[in-house]
C-alpha cells in the first residue's frame, strides 16, 4: 500500500504557468518549494511585535522577596582586604584582638573608651624604638608573615591514576 503525503507548499493548479512547469519538469508531482505563510511563517515577518507579557510565576518573580542577588555567583568579587595608613597607626598603637597593647579593663575600673589617635604613622614610626617596630612588623623567627591559609592539598590516590600520569586528584 502506498503512503499518500500531503504537501506544505503552495500549488497553483488553474493557471498556464504550472501547466508549463509541469510540462517541462522531470518529475511534476515534487514540490514547489514555497511554504504556506500560515504554516511556517509565524510571525510573519514585518508584522508589528507583540507586547512581551511577564509570566506570573510568583513568589519567584516578585523582585522584593526573591534575594538572588545573595546567591548570584556571577557578580560575587572577591573583596580586597584595605588596610590605610591611619587602620595601620591605630593598630600600632593599640594592638590587635590577637595581640593588644591595652589591657582590658577590669569590672571594677570605668568602662573606657578607645583614645583617637589623631598622630599619622611617620610620626608614631619615627618615635617607636627599632625592636618595637621589628617585632610588630616581623613575626617570632624574624621573617615576614605569609599570608593566606595553611591548608595542604593532600593526593588521592584511589582513583587510579598512576604516577607517571600527568594529571593528579587532589582532595
Amino acid at each position: 500500500m502506498r503512503q499518500k503525503f500531503v504537501k506544505l507548499t503552495v500549488e497553483n493548479k488553474k493557471y498556464f504557468w504550472n501547466w508549463l512547469r509541469r510540462l517541462l519538469v522531470i518529475d511534476p508531482e515534487r514540490s514547489s518549494g514555497i511554504t504556506y505563510n500560515n504554516q511556517y511563517r509565524k510571525p510573519a515577518p514585518g508584522s508589528p511585535e507583540r507586547l512581551y507579557a511577564r509570566p506570573l510565576n510568583l513568589p519567584a518573580s516578585d523582585i522584593s522577596e526573591n534575594s538572588y542577588w545573595k546567591r548570584d555567583m556571577r557578580r560575587n568579587y572577591p573583596r580586597p582586604g584595605i588596610i590605610t595608613q591611619p587602620i595601620l597607626a591605630k593598630l600600632f598603637v593599640l594592638g590587635s584582638v590577637e595581640n593588644p597593647k591595652i589591657s582590658e579593663p577590669s569590672e571594677t575600673e570605668a568602662q573606657t573608651t578607645t583614645p583617637a589617635i589623631t598622630q599619622s604613622l611617620s610620626t608614631i614610626l619615627y618615635n617607636a624604638e627599632p625592636s618595637e617596630i621589628r617585632k610588630f612588623v616581623l613575626t617570632d623567627k624574624g621573617i615576614a608573615p605569609h599570608p593566606g591559609n595553611s591548608y595542604h592539598w593532600t593526593l588521592d590516590e584511589k582513583n587510579g591514576y598512576p604516577s607517571t600520569y600527568s594529571v593528579r586528584t587532589f582532595r
